[in-house]
């Protein structure tokens, strides 16, 4: 464990485990965290915009197939669910914060070309957060190691001194079907029909001050490597990382209370 007295509070690093010569890491000591859904309903006018958001970027190649260092290459049906779901979170976040009184920024539904990204996700009480979004059983925040550079993001944006306030983990159930998980037939007609019929929840997990991220995280290194093994729990199948990612438990998390 990592104690920090200056900013009264810690992270916890994985524990590591071989099992049948096969080495992975998992929570350890720290149980799995259950998904909970906020009460909160984004309305069919913002879940239309991110579906034409997503469709877009999936259909004029507005995103790149592989993630930042990774070897997995994504089809277009993959970038279309990565971008509606992120969407999705970002759309999430708006509502449950202005339902709560704050004063949060619009969310911006332009479609860049490859390798542009916005300046941030939202502005919540004046405080710039970026959004992380991942499926309903994810147990890690995680940023690839190799957009942040001694400190700095490195990765595509217009502004190079881009820092958050906070980084915000969102995780969302959204049941695809399995014959639409993956392939390039992109059909917007039924695409549309099936995310009309989905029930879609949403969960804020937490949020990770960015100076806990440059002064734990990143200084003592809590990073999962390309290929290594996480497991949620010693009995889970777990999964294996695309690309090297730095993690927080989201268990450990600061609340998301936090920013009103």
């Amino acid at each position: 464990m990592v104690s920090n007295t200056i900013y009264k509070t810690f992270k916890t690093k994985l524990h590591e485990q071989e099992q049948n010569g096969q080495k992975f890491y998992y929570l350890g000591d720290n149980k799995a965290k259950t998904y909970q859904p906020d009460n909160v309903e984004i309305g069919s006018e913002l879940l239309r915009s991110c579906f034409e958001y997503a469709f877009s970027i999936a259909n004029e190649d507005k995103q790149r197939e592989y993630r930042s260092g990774g070897l997995a290459r994504r089809n277009k049906l993959q970038i279309f669910w990565d971008a509606f779901r992120g969407k999705v979170a970002e759309c999430h976040a708006k509502v449950f914060y202005e339902n709560r009184g704050c004063r949060v920024s619009n969310i911006d539904f332009d479609i860049y070309d490859r390798g542009v990204w916005d300046q941030y996700d939202l502005i919540i009480n004046d405080k710039i957060v970026s959004i992380k979004s991942s499926k309903h059983f994810s147990q890690l925040l995680m940023l690839e190691t190799k957009d942040w550079k001694d400190g700095k993001y490195s990765g595509d944006v217009y502004d190079e001194d881009y820092t958050p306030d906070y980084f915000m983990f969102i995780r969302t159930r959204i049941d695809v079907p399995k014959e639409l998980e993956r392939g390039d037939d992109l059909n917007k007609k039924n695409l549309w029909q099936v995310i009309q019929k989905l029930t879609i929840t949403a969960e804020i997990s937490g949020l990770l001050p960015f100076i806990h991220f440059i002064d734990q995280v990143i200084k003592f290194k809590y990073i999962i490597k390309q290929k290594d093994i996480f497991k949620a729990s010693l009995n889970s199948p777990g999964v294996r990382m695309d690309a090297d990612n730095y993690y927080v438990k989201i268990s450990e998390l600061n609340w998301p209370s936090t920013l009103i």
